[in-house]
């Protein structure tokens, strides 16, 4: 037993606990403080009252070009807060929800913040697994499932930044639908080889599979046609750690 006890006691044996955190109090201006520190997309389904309360820290962000997904839970007040959002200009889709789920905030793939309305705390999640198991609710559970109630893309010569595939492929199709040509700065890694990978070039098709469980992008890099898939990518010519996309006429 005291062998035991000194092994578990040993840095070598101790368990690594995810960075997970309780926040209990000033929970809406601690998701404003980090709202400002998105670089690429923020996703979120929260309460429609917090929604109201975040609509200029969404604002301001929308400015510096993130990408912004939100879904809506029918309440009281909904229409009112679409119309604060049909008044910004931004990389911004809206959907709407008819059956509530669950509160949750994503910001890149770096931090998530789920709600409990009952306990009346936040859990925030920065362990890069958890972020992206959150990210995989968020996508099948609430995102497909809702209704678009609206949606705006950027002006043309505009560039985003992308950490999520699929949230890409779902932009590109769009830029391609209006005849927008598509210019791709792509950062990652060849699949197979795991050579570092970093090229520019036109993107000519975005895929989505029937069961949407892969999204990928098709780019010329100067007569080089290469797959692209999301980080995690295994089918695609290309891992994608970093994906620039600028819409041009």
């Amino acid at each position: 037993i005291l062998e035991f006890i000194k092994k578990i006691r040993s840095s070598r044996y101790k368990i690594k606990i995810p960075p997970i955190y309780i926040i209990r109090e000033n929970f809406l201006p601690r998701l404003g403080r980090e709202l400002k520190t998105a670089k690429s997309e923020v996703l979120i389904a929260l309460p429609n009252d917090f929604i109201k309360n975040l609509l200029n820290n969404i604002k301001s962000i929308l400015e510096k070009n993130i990408v912004v997904s939100i879904v809506l839970y029918p309440s009281s007040g909904i229409e009112e807060i679409l119309e604060h959002f049909e008044k910004m200009d931004g990389c911004i889709t809206i959907k709407r929800r008819e059956i509530y789920a669950m509160d949750l905030l994503i910001i890149d793939r770096n931090k998530a913040f789920i709600y409990s309305p009952k306990n009346r705390y936040a859990m925030m999640i920065e362990d890069p697994e958890l972020v992206k198991a959150m990210i995989q609710v968020y996508y099948y559970m609430l995102w497909l499932p809702s209704k678009t109630v609206c949606r705006k893309i950027v002006k043309p010569n505009t560039m985003l930044r992308f950490v999520n595939m699929w949230r890409a492929v779902y932009e590109v199709e769009e830029f391609l639908r209006r005849g927008y040509t598509v210019k791709a700065y792509v950062i990652g890694r060849y699949t197979k080889s795991k050579k570092a990978f970093k090229g520019q070039g036109l993107v000519k098709r975005a895929s989505v599979s029937e069961d949407r469980t892969v999204f990928n992008l098709t780019i010329d890099f100067n007569g080089k046609v290469l797959s692209v898939g999301g980080i995690d990518a295994k089918i695609e010519d290309i891992e994608a750690y970093d994906l620039y996309l600028i819409p041009l006429r």
